[in-house]
């Protein structure tokens, strides 16, 4: 299910244009069960909304930005496995600067250097317990999120993951309720577990249209805003296709 907001009074996100995404079941329904911050991974799916994510791809605004993140392993997909998503997903994906940016969310720094590697614009989630503001690791650039610590900056304002060429990594440092479970053994650590971004997800939840797909929704929403709108798809969510059963289906 898909929530959208014109223009958002977040503090990190004010004035941007956002979306939630949710299952019709459980908020993580359209999470993959291979996200560690996910905290119930047997409610979440392990395949890919492609008609969903082309959607995605092609919701922007002229003149304006549009980005989101996926924990998707997309560099893990060979040519053999899935066809269509190296003939039609892609470039559009990785390299097409007229489309939305995905990225490429990872939870430690040796994954995000793998990703980065691969050419995928990266960003990774690492715990509050060694906050650095720039590092390198194994010879590539962490630059961390400028709105965690200088409160000028937000969305609106910053490009940062909106980039698909970049020559570094994003650094997020945990935050939220759960944070503590973030680099952990431990299942869980996702900020929207708990709190007011948990209110919103549920309300996405609930709140289902009974003649739009999300795909639609999306299209619709982006038709109607105005010249030079910043687009954050998914506060919380991913583009995963939620399961219908207890057969589980590959992200092939």
């Amino acid at each position: 299910m898909l929530k959208t907001v014109k223009k958002s009074q977040a503090l990190k996100t004010t004035d941007c244009a956002i979306t939630y995404r949710a299952g019709k079941n459980d908020i993580f329904g359209t999470c993959p069960k291979i996200c560690p911050l996910n905290p119930n991974e047997t409610v979440s799916t392990e395949q890919v909304d492609w008609d969903y994510l082309d959607a995605v791809l092609d919701a922007t605004v002229q003149g304006g930005r549009s980005w989101t993140y996926s924990h998707f392993e997309f560099e893990k997909i060979t040519f053999k496995q899935n066809k269509r998503f190296h003939l039609n997903f892609l470039y559009r994906i990785r390299d097409s600067k007229q489309h939305t940016t995905v990225n490429r969310s990872t939870d430690n720094v040796n994954d995000a250097v793998a990703v980065h590697n691969k050419g995928y614009p990266t960003t990774v989630t690492l715990s509050d317990k060694n906050v650095r503001k720039h590092f390198v690791h194994k010879k590539v650039k962490f630059v961390r999120c400028p709105s965690e610590y200088n409160k000028k900056v937000g969305c609106i304002n910053c490009d940062l993951c909106a980039r698909k060429d970049r020559n570094f990594v994003i650094v997020f440092y945990a935050h939220g309720s759960q944070k503590k479970l973030v680099g952990d053994e431990e299942q869980g650590g996702c900020y929207g577990t708990f709190g007011r971004v948990r209110l919103q997800w549920e309300h996405t939840r609930k709140n289902v249209s009974k003649s739009l797909s999300d795909k639609d929704i999306l299209k619709q929403f982006v038709q109607d805003l105005p010249y030079g709108t910043i687009l954050r798809h998914h506060i919380v969510g991913d583009i995963g296709k939620e399961k219908k059963s207890s057969v589980q289906n590959k992200i092939i």
